[in-house]
C-alpha cells in the first residue's frame, strides 16, 4: 500500500447511535479510530439501551478523560450484557 492510514472519526456516528436498536451484534472492534469524545459519548447513550453486545474493544480512540467518565456512568446506569473491554491502555498510560 501507500503506507496512508484510514480513521473513521466522527464519520463513524450513526453507526454507534444504531448500537441503541441493535439486538444482533455481539461483538465489536471499533479500535484505532480517533472517534474522540463526542463519539464515545454517543457510544455510552447507545449502550445504555443494548441489551446485545457482549465484547467492546475501542482503544487508541482519541478520548479524554471526560469521554471515559460517559463510558463508565453508562455502564453505572445499569448496562448488563456488556461483560468484556479491552483495557485502554493507550490513553490510561498518558
Amino acid at each position: 500500500g501507500d503506507g496512508k492510514q484510514f480513521f473513521m472519526g466522527l464519520e463513524m456516528l450513526p453507526l454507534l447511535e444504531s448500537l441503541a436498536g441493535n439486538n444482533k451484534l455481539r461483538e465489536l472492534n471499533i479500535s484505532h479510530n480517533k472517534i474522540g469524545d463526542r463519539a464515545a459519548i454517543a457510544l455510552a447513550e447507545a449502550l445504555r439501551k443494548n441489551a446485545c453486545l457482549q465484547r467492546l474493544k475501542w482503544d487508541n480512540n482519541e478520548v479524554t478523560l471526560g469521554g471515559w467518565q460517559a463510558f463508565r456512568a453508562m455502564l453505572q446506569a445499569g448496562n448488563t450484557s456488556l461483560c468484556e473491554m479491552g483495557y485502554p491502555a493507550v490513553h490510561i498510560e498518558r
